[in-house]
């Protein structure tokens, strides 16, 4: 009977190991899952941020047609604001040499007055 006893022993210690092993592969499996659930989050964070990225890019890329536009835009109201001021400065020698004429004018009809 004592071998008996010593079986029994061995075999319910068989079984705590055996039941203890299975917890801990129960605890290794949960530890699994969790890791496998935060590389997915991770996972979506990462593609929700490729994704915001490309927004980003594509904004900065209208911003920069826009500038790009409002710069062609600026250069051509510049040349064209040059174009009045030559034209302006053209009237206004015009203008001077048109007064200066006209004394001139004034001058010579005096001569004739009696």
């Amino acid at each position: 009977m004592a071998s008996m006893d010593i079986v029994t022993n061995e075999v319910k210690q068989g079984v705590y190991m055996v039941d203890a092993a299975g917890g801990s592969f129960q605890h290794i499996l949960e530890s699994i899952r969790n890791v496998a659930l935060q590389i997915e989050q991770v996972s979506k964070a990462t593609q929700g941020m490729a994704g915001n990225s490309e927004n980003v890019l594509q904004a900065i890329a209208a911003v920069s047609g826009i500038s790009e536009d409002a710069a062609a835009s600026i250069q051509q109201v510049a040349a064209s604001t040059e174009e009045q001021l030559a034209s302006m400065q053209e009237a206004a020698a015009s203008s001077a040499v048109l007064g200066q004429m006209a004394e001139e004018l004034q001058e010579t009809v005096g001569r004739f007055k009696v």
